[in-house]
């Protein structure tokens, strides 16, 4: 009890982040992004086809509504998803569906594939698509008819499939959506400008839509057909930009998402060659979120201390036998910084002439805070929600505390969301580095001169919108050096320590401060200019924003100082 006291643990039930951005903004945007596909669609098939997409909507969530309240759980049909559901299955049958169709398809939607998995974000399958592809199943026939009545001739995907070329529409037809087919599938344009929206507003992640579509164009040509026809015809655009991206029924990792999606475009481009079915995006993409488990599975983060290379299909662990050399040998190196510093337990400061540096500035009170964050306190758990950071800038330390965990010799501490190394105590034995998943860390000599404090290579005004102290990219600190020690690369400035004198004058001119002075003794005092003393105490280290208001002198003159940050040292608040 005293140990979770102390480290002051507090559960929580998932998810564990809290966005600006909610369920609801979320659906809304998507509801937008369908609304131009739905007003082509009337006007092109006619205004009738708004009567099976009301329905379809209206009995969603009417379903959801009333399971919900059968179930005395919270309502949450204002969130829109019931709403997004709806539009999505209408999208998916033909323009002169009977109404009586939708609403059994929004009853297998909401009940059975969604509401009895537990709700929203707890379903398997995609429960548009599990609503139209029983639809297909159950009334194969009936959608058969529907779709020639509609039409009156075969759509262009079956001609297509019978390689009756002659019979499909041009190339700019079918991407501009003058084509017969489902009521959503048409318009490729805006299908395309829709998931374009999407992507821009930071919805979806476009790795699954072009690697998806990519797939059947290839794979499609391999196979003696032609690959454009296969991506302009039938519903791949639809389903590719708006069904395979649901967040619930997909992979959370990027090469998650790359796998699903190779794996959709390769069983659509099968069932449309060598089946009976001309369209097989809706069954490509459930039978995918049934593996989705499996491909987290597969592609889940490497625990630290474990090899880069795992699977756990066929073993528990397979390592890689390179990976493993490596490791044992950096162990062996760690070993012996062990046994040197347990031989001399008052020795203090680097073993190796090198000690880790945190290339970061952007505490809380400095960084914009996209959310906030409850549920595992390591770094590795929280970088793997989307956006992989707390804070606005993508490459700010998250300030969880992961490389402080792993430190045995008490290195590092946090502070304000903020990882510091003290060099005092620190070995250089690079563990905080390997722990690291945003790569901030670094082992920089200890007789550098001066310090980067930022490693985001972007610039300019996104920098300043998202943090205080982050690095413009203006390059003020190269033109200011005059020893040429500092050059600009990707938007950082490279620093030549053994050109740097360090006269500290880049430091002073950053207009953000993000270049901080590494000096000793003498330029504490010269900076100091008489209104800090520190008696007769050894100084070769000093983080001056560590020291609380309450600290004494005498309590300052006990500390080892290696290194100051001259932009912090006020004359007389000391």
């Amino acid at each position: 009890m005293s140990l979770i006291t102390k480290m002051n643990l507090h559960g929580a039930v998932a998810p564990h982040i809290h966005a600006r951005d909610s369920v609801g903004d979320i659906m809304r945007e998507l509801v937008f992004s369908l609304i131009p596909i739905l007003i082509f669609s009337s006007l092109f098939f006619g205004w009738h086809i708004l009567l099976p997409v009301g329905v379809s909507v209206a009995s969603c969530v009417l379903f959801e509504l009333i399971w919900q309240k059968m179930k005395g759980q919270k309502t949450t049909v204002t969130d829109c998803s019931a709403i997004v559901t709806g539009l999505l299955l209408s999208l998916c049958l033909p323009s002169s569906v009977p109404l009586w169709m939708p609403v059994i398809g929004a009853f297998v939607a909401i009940i059975l594939c969604k509401q009895l998995f537990g709700g929203i974000g707890k379903n398997l399958l995609n429960p548009a698509l599990t609503g139209a592809c029983f639809l297909t199943l159950v009334f194969s026939r009936r959608m058969s008819a529907l779709m020639v009545d509609t039409v009156s001739v075969a759509t262009p995907l079956a001609s297509v499939q019978a390689g009756m070329y002659h019979l499909v529409p041009q190339y700019a037809s079918c991407f501009l959506g003058i084509i017969p087919g489902s009521i959503g599938e048409t318009s490729k344009l805006l299908i395309l400008l829709g998931g374009l929206y999407l992507w821009f507003r930071g919805i979806i992640d476009l790795r699954i839509p072009v690697t998806y579509i990519l797939t059947v164009f290839l794979l499609s040509c391999i196979l003696g057909s032609n690959g454009l026809y296969q991506i302009l015809t039938g519903g791949l655009f639809l389903g590719a930009f708006f069904m395979a991206t649901d967040y619930t029924t997909t992979p959370m990792r990027p090469v998650g998402k790359i796998i699903f999606a190779l794996g959709c475009g390769i069983l659509t481009t099968l069932i449309r060659l060598y089946t009976s079915f001309p369209e097989g995006v809706s069954f490509s993409i459930l039978l995918m979120n049934l593996l989705t488990p499996l491909v987290d599975k597969l592609t889940a983060a490497r625990p630290f201390g474990e090899s880069k290379y795992r699977f756990y299909l066929f073993t528990r662990k397979k390592v890689n036998k390179t990976a493993s050399i490596k490791e044992a040998s950096r162990l062996r190196v760690y070993n012996r910084l062990i046994n040197k510093k347990a031989a001399d337990p008052t020795r203090t400061g680097p073993l190796t002439g090198q000690i880790a540096f945190v290339h970061c500035a952007g505490s809380h009170d400095r960084a914009e805070r996209r959310f906030r964050y409850e549920g595992l306190t390591t770094c590795r758990d929280a970088v793997v929600i989307p956006g992989g950071s707390l804070k606005e800038c993508r490459f700010a330390c998250l300030g969880l505390g992961s490389c402080k965990d792993v430190c045995r010799f008490d290195a590092i501490q946090v502070k304000n969301g903020v990882a510091q190394v003290l060099p005092e105590k620190c070995v250089g034995c690079g563990d905080c580095i390997d722990v690291c998943p945003k790569h901030i860390i670094s082992m920089v000599p200890t007789s550098a001169k001066i310090h980067l404090l930022c490693q985001s290579p972007m610039t300019g005004d996104y920098v300043k919108s998202v943090c205080k102290v982050g690095c413009l990219g203006c390059g003020t600190c190269v033109e200011t050096c005059g020893e040429h020690a500092i050059r600009m690369a990707d938007g950082l400035p490279l620093i030549d320590q053994s050109r740097c004198t360090g006269c500290g004058a880049c430091t002073q001119k950053c207009p953000v401060r993000a270049i901080t002075l590494n000096q000793g003794a003498a330029a504490l005092r010269q900076a100091s200019s008489g209104f800090l003393e520190f008696g007769s105490a050894a100084i070769n280290t000093l983080y001056l924003d560590t020291v609380s208001d309450e600290d004494t002198e005498a309590e300052i003159s006990g500390v080892s100082i290696t290194n100051i940050r001259l932009q912090d040292i006020h004359k007389g608040e000391l």
